[in-house]
């Protein structure tokens, strides 16, 4: 049985440093995208290395999992990248997508600031000008 922890851990991994590299809108910049990727393998390894530590797992499993892992998010990301906008647009505007709210806001230029916006009201959260209720 492979360790899930480990096929999980390589999956997210695998798919971040897939859309971060292959977006053609950089929304980090090169440090910041290498400390998450930079962060993110280390945090595989040693989840990877505690399953087998603690006993759960042997090697050979923890080496299946992030196997299978890095194929399903390659294949993700693959799947991600080659689904046409129209067949995107068609999904999110299904009845179904409309019931759970779902959005995909990856297409908006500058998504991230997109985001903060509509979740801040335009201001950064630690910003001055933000109005606070008053302490009663």
């Amino acid at each position: 049985m492979p360790s899930a922890h480990a096929q999980s851990m390589a999956f997210v991994t695998i798919f971040v440093i897939c859309f971060i590299r292959w977006r053609k809108e950089r929304f980090l910049d090169q440090h910041e995208s290498h400390l998450l990727i930079t962060g993110l393998v280390l945090d595989t390894v040693v989840v990877s290395f505690a399953r087998v530590y603690l006993g759960y797992h042997t090697v050979r499993q923890v080496v299946v999992g992030l196997g299978f892992g890095t194929c399903f998010g390659l294949a993700w990301m693959a799947c991600a990248a080659l689904m046409d906008t129209k067949m995107q647009q068609l999904l999110l505007s299904s009845p179904i997508a409309g019931a759970l709210h779902l959005k995909d806001s990856s297409l908006r230029a500058g998504f991230l600031q997109f985001e903060r916006r509509s979740c801040h009201g335009g201001l950064h959260p630690d910003s001055a000008k933000r109005q606070r209720p008053p302490f009663r």
